[in-house]
């Protein structure tokens, strides 16, 4: 308000095992100034992580040190409750590297079979053209291997509080 600023004002962050006090911190600091906290456990950033891990490949060390960290307790339930019909949020979003390349998504990663090769953006004419592409993005195997595990599902309602 002091500059001028009307509306609700967000503070995203992380929710780590390690944190949640000082995350408690931040909550009670921002709720002072009227601003509220979404506090989102931390996921894998790629797909294939989220396959790897589901699919138990990991390494008892390596999945003891992601259970230490991150709260995986609630992926297997949020798996099990996405809706068959779901509509995974990302698909509206448009996803290009830092060279105007489009991606997949923003969670998929460079491991996923379908990551790249969608052409550049600068490349597209209409909006049309772009749901064209979209839609063979849909139908690319990484898209159906994300909802098949429902890592869609997991990556949008994964909240702490």
């Amino acid at each position: 308000i002091t500059h001028g600023f009307e509306g609700d004002a967000y503070i995203s962050a992380h929710a780590y095992k390690s944190s949640i006090e000082e995350l408690d911190d931040l909550r009670k600091w921002a709720n002072s100034l009227g601003i509220k906290v979404n506090a989102y456990s931390p996921y894998f950033v790629g797909n294939s992580l989220f396959v790897k891990y589901f699919k138990n490949e990991f390494g008892d060390e390596y999945k003891q040190g992601i259970c230490r960290d991150l709260w995986v307790d609630n992926w297997k339930t949020l798996q099990q409750k996405r809706p068959s019909d779901y509509y995974c949020p990302i698909i509206d979003w448009i996803v290009m590297d830092e060279e105007g390349e489009l991606l997949l998504c923003c969670s998929a990663d460079e491991d996923c079979a379908s990551y790249s090769g969608w052409g550049s953006i600068f490349d597209i004419n209409s909006y049309e053209e772009y749901r064209e592409v979209k839609e063979q993005m849909l139908k690319s195997e990484t898209c159906a291997e994300c909802r098949k595990w429902g890592i869609d599902y997991v990556v949008s309602h994964n909240t702490y509080y």
